[in-house]
């Protein structure tokens, strides 16, 4: 698969999901002339969140554009714990960007933070077939795809990639010093793209479940 030619729209929950979960991916589809828009949907409301957030904001622009990425910010910025509850609310607001996208690549929807599987529903809602067609994609985060009680996500694409393209994901990750916890540091990142490579018998590669296909 070549990407050239390609719109896609990445949605993730916060500030470096984009990143940790397909990096890499939109750093080769950019390299291969896709064009790559990253889509923050809302603000976090948390302690922690809350005191960080305009730096995070920054963070997420600067690492958007070390991938090759236009950073797009939802307007408005909903409370993430109103999308919580009412996911069809991110989904009126995704509408025109699911629609220019020929590719949407989001959370998978088994995700234990609950902010995930509320991004995963809204692409869901936003993307059932008899309104809008588009291929979607499901990453999986480290610290959140692999924590549920049972491990159940099971990957049914790879997406090859070259040094430069992990290269580029470890230095977007590198704009999102207070995330590098266990499990989520580059180092630990490149080990993820290292695994998956060997799993489909390359250097490095991201999986992904395929949510919707179409040929």
């Amino acid at each position: 698969m070549n990407f050239a030619g390609e719109r896609i729209l990445c949605v993730t929950s916060h500030p470096d999901d984009e990143t940790i979960g397909c990096g890499a991916t939109l750093a080769r589809a950019t390299r291969e002339g896709a064009q790559v828009r990253t889509y923050l949907p809302f603000r976090r409301l948390d302690i922690a969140g809350r005191d960080t957030w305009d730096s995070a904001v920054v963070q997420f622009q600067r690492a958007s554009r070390i991938l090759g990425a236009e950073a797009v910010l939802a307007q408005p910025l909903h409370p993430e714990q109103a999308i919580w509850q009412a996911p069809h609310l991110l989904a009126e607001a995704l509408a025109p960007h699911l629609e220019w996208a020929t590719l949407i690549i989001t959370h998978w929807h088994g995700d234990v933070h609950q902010a995930h599987r509320a991004v995963s529903q809204a692409v869901e809602i936003g993307t059932r077939p008899f309104r809008l067609r588009r291929r979607v994609l499901q990453c999986e985060i480290p610290s959140s795809s692999d924590q549920s009680f049972v491990r159940s996500f099971t990957p049914s694409l790879f997406v090859i990639l070259e040094a430069e393209d992990a290269s580029k994901k470890l230095e977007a990750m590198a704009c999102y010093p207070q995330e590098h916890a266990p499990g989520r540091r580059p180092e630990t990142l490149d080990r993820w793209l290292l695994v998956r490579g060997e799993q489909v018998g390359v250097e490095r590669a991201e999986a992904f479940a395929v949510a919707r296909w179409f040929l």
